[in-house]
């Protein structure tokens, strides 16, 4: 009776600390289906203590969901708990019981878009470490209870092998009992582990009434059965009970439920970006409740960032996602965050976001990546990512060729390999010594951006103003020949900026789209060709630009070069100014506007304001140039 009536103020105190935690009540739910069958038998109390503290509890539930943030489905979980009192009113079978529980759980996790599961999947090794350091002392080596400090608490600890109880336990009920603790008793909660090592923890001890060659029985029914449509995914061995598992599958299917807990990678899907995504939604949520909105924030932007733009592709391919109707959504849980809305509020679009986002994980994680699909989508990404790079390359080095400055080109290309080379080595910095959140890669590609559009708007305004000029050769001589130092090394330098914001980005989308095509060696054969035809037509266009910029006459040659270098500068301007909105350091201020995503114009104030100011200034030099020339 200690235990539980402990266990409901646990849950009382946590609801209202919270604002009603729909974990705290998944996590008690568990814990009601679990002891009830051992305080009602046939019909008759056992444990007259026990049974009223029940009666209470599940008194209380009804209000609870309803006091939880309002949802279509909540009505009906209202009604099902309340036939949940009065089932245990009634002092029905505990099956009964335990059935109701299961299905109450499972209608909040689905309602509210309750995480149920690891990001990734657990390390046996890290759970077994973890237990002997900090369980074995009261529930023992082999989890039977009977640890060296058992017999000094009250109640006793928990026996593992209870062949009343772990049959009615998952990994997720475990887990939250690590995570919550039990108040006033040995059981505290383990705050101090992360996330990951307490589902190691979790699904060690889920394992331990299992015998290794009952565990490997497991494995060869695995190999042998079809258990792959029962067991898909990390969220279905999470959640599973032994005993939900043998009313379908029988023994042999506990035995594989064992096996797979204690090799997760088998089915596991956590590392995806959307995984991540996921996981940092989940945490932002966390700190928005305990009030910390900074962190929150920080870890909405991380969502988009580190998880869901590195999907857009691999969505992209699923029938009937709108993509971009996605990502305006995820900007707007992050508005709410800035402006401290209201925490019913921000709960509702996380639960409707998150529930989406776990929706479309499984989809991908089930969905076989075509290989039209793969090569159309690896062609995509080079050929967008690489455009602006290839035209400003070719138009440099075609500008000085024709102008007589061949010796500039061991600089441009200094600077554009030494891009390349640099763009790959951060990428591997970034996945093997230290971390580069997507915050601090959007941070990158916002300073390249916008110094690139600085510097082609500088060059542009040159070309303007001489375009006209019959000295202007002898002019840029001079320049190339009084500073012929730092004109060479400000080549490099754009080349290198041109090229470089492009690199870092590019590397990451085509790890997510070779990550969905892991399957198949087919697909990653169409993958690599997408590239590479990618690669050809870049390099047909650079070369197409270059010889057409050879052959026309001077005059419209610097008229060409002109226009190209303000487009490429209003297109970087924009999209500079939307990479620091994507990292957060701008807002996010939406207009109805067309989006187009070539010419870097996104339906926002701050990037029209700054691509406007650009075609201002554009403007007004070159009536100025007008105006000179016809004076002259």
């Amino acid at each position: 009776m200690k235990r539980l009536a402990a266990l409901a103020l646990l849950f009382i105190a946590s609801t209202v600390q919270a604002g009603g935690s729909v974990e705290s009540l998944i996590h008690t739910l568990g814990y009601i289906g679990v002891d009830y069958p051992a305080t009602v038998s046939q019909g008759e109390v056992v444990d007259a203590a026990e049974y009223a503290e029940q009666q209470e509890f599940a008194g209380r539930m009804p209000a609870l969901i309803r006091a939880l943030p309002p949802r279509e489905e909540q009505a009906a979980l209202v009604d099902l708990a309340q036939t949940l009192v009065e089932a245990v009113e009634g002092k029905v079978p505990g099956e009964e019981v335990a059935t109701l529980t299961a299905r109450l759980q499972q209608g909040l996790i689905h309602t509210w878009g309750v995480r149920v599961s690891p990001r990734r999947a657990p390390d046996p090794l890290l759970g077994a470490t973890l237990y002997q350091e900090q369980c074995t002392a009261c529930h023992g080596a082999e989890g039977y209870g009977d640890g060296p400090l058992a017999s000094s608490l009250e109640p006793a600890p928990t026996n593992f092998h209870d062949p009343s109880r772990y049959p009615l336990r998952s990994a997720w009920d475990l887990f939250n009992t690590i995570t919550f603790g039990v108040n006033d008793t040995a059981m505290v909660a383990f705050s101090d582990l992360s996330e990951e090592e307490r589902w190691a923890l979790a699904y060690y001890v889920a394992n331990l009434p299992f015998s290794n060659d009952r565990i490997e029985a497991g494995e060869s029914a695995w190999l042998e059965g079809s258990y792959g449509e029962y067991f898909e995914g990390l969220a279905s061995i999470s959640q599973a009970t032994p005993a939900q598992v043998e009313r379908q599958l029988g023994a042999p299917g506990v035995a594989v439920l064992a096996w797979l807990r204690s090799h997760p990678e088998t089915i596991a899907r956590g590392g995806s970006p959307l995984a991540t995504a996921l996981r940092q939604l989940d945490e932002s949520l966390q700190h928005y409740r305990q009030g910390d909105r900074e962190a929150a924030y920080r870890l909405a932007v991380s969502a988009y960032l580190d998880g869901f733009e590195l999907a857009e592709e691999s969505l992209a391919t699923l029938e009937g996602v709108d993509v971009r109707a996605l990502e305006r959504r995820m900007m707007a849980y992050r508005a709410l965050l800035r402006s401290n809305a209201p925490l019913q509020q921000v709960e509702s679009v996380h639960g409707a976001l998150a529930t989406e986002l776990a929706g479309l994980e499984d989809r991908l994680a089930s969905t076989t990546l075509s290989g039209s699909v793969a090569f159309l989508g690896s062609l995509a990404i080079l050929l967008r990512e690489g455009m602006e790079a290839i035209l400003l390359l070719a138009a440099i080095i075609a500008f000085v060729i024709k102008t007589g400055h061949r010796e500039t080109l061991p600089w441009i290309h200094l600077g554009w390999a030494s891009a390349l080379l640099l763009g790959v080595a951060t990428w591997l910095v970034a996945e093997n010594l230290i971390a580069i959140s997507g915050a601090g890669r959007e941070l990158t590609e916002a300073v390249t951006a916008l110094v690139a559009s600085a510097m082609l708007l500088y060059v542009g305004i040159w070309l303007h103003s001489h375009r006209h000029s019959r000295r202007w050769q002898q002019f840029l001589t001079e320049k190339l020949k009084s500073h012929g130092g730092r004109a060479a090394w400000g080549l490099a330098a754009l080349s290198f900026v041109a090229v470089y914001r492009e690199v870092f980005e590019t590397v990451l989308f085509y790890q997510a789209l070779w990550t969905q095509g892991s399957s198949n060696a087919d697909t990653r054969g169409l993958i690599l060709a997408g590239m590479g035809t990618a690669a050809t037509i870049l390099l047909a266009v650079g070369i197409g630009i270059f010889r057409l910029s050879l052959r026309i006459p001077l005059k419209a040659f610097f008229g060409f070069n002109t226009v190209l270098m303000y487009g490429l500068a209003f297109v970087l301007a924009g999209k500079g100014i939307a990479a620091l909105q994507e990292a957060g350091y701008l807002p996010i201020d939406a207009v109805r506007f067309p989006r187009i995503d070539l010419l870097g114009i996104y339906p926002n104030l701050q990037v029209l304001l700054a691509q406007a100011a650009i075609l201002v200034m554009v403007g007004v030099l070159s009536w100025r140039n007008r105006q000179s020339q016809n004076l002259a």
